[in-house]
């Protein structure tokens, strides 16, 4: 494709960042690309300056899209259709990763959710074995001889049997 050797037109500063904002790219990240600081790259955008053919194709690299739609020009059906492929297996292969990523959400919430019920049943027991403990101590301190009997069985057998 030919153009002028030196492009300096405001559409085209206007279209530059029409679709630097639709692809959702900042200036830095534009900048960054064409290894240029920020301020240099923001000053093509708001004064349009002269560019190069290079530099044209530079941007639109940087930017992802062709030449000829950086500088508005209308692309052959052939060139649209192929572009269209391209943004069409560029967005299956982002929903494939979407797909994905919930999955693996929804498989995390499932391990919450199971981790969730088995806190709160063992907050549960250790509420009820408070209150076994509360009643069978003041059982014991009360005389309570089956009580006391009571307990020295389950000391026996938490701390003295073969197995610990």
């Amino acid at each position: 494709m030919k153009y002028a050797s030196h492009f300096c037109d405001m559409d085209l500063s206007n279209q530059i960042i029409s679709i630097r904002e639709r692809k959702g790219i900042t200036q830095a990240e534009v900048a960054r690309s064409l290894d240029m600081v920020q301020s240099n790259y923001a000053r093509i955008e708001k004064r349009g300056n002269k560019l190069t053919h290079e530099q044209i194709e530079r941007i639109a690299q940087a930017l992802e899209v062709s030449v000829s739609e950086l500088l508005g020009i209308e692309q052959s059906g052939q060139e649209r259709i192929t572009e269209l492929e391209k943004e069409n297996a560029s967005l299956k292969a982002k929903l494939g990763e979407v797909k994905a990523l919930r999955a693996d959400f929804e498989n995390i919430t499932k391990q919450l959710m199971l981790y969730d019920e088995l806190f709160k049943e063992r907050t549960q027991r250790s509420r009820e074995l408070q209150e076994w403990a509360k009643d069978t101590i003041r059982s014991v301190e009360a005389g309570d001889a089956e009580a006391i009997v009571k307990l020295v069985r389950l000391i026996k057998d938490l701390y003295l049997s073969p197995s610990n």
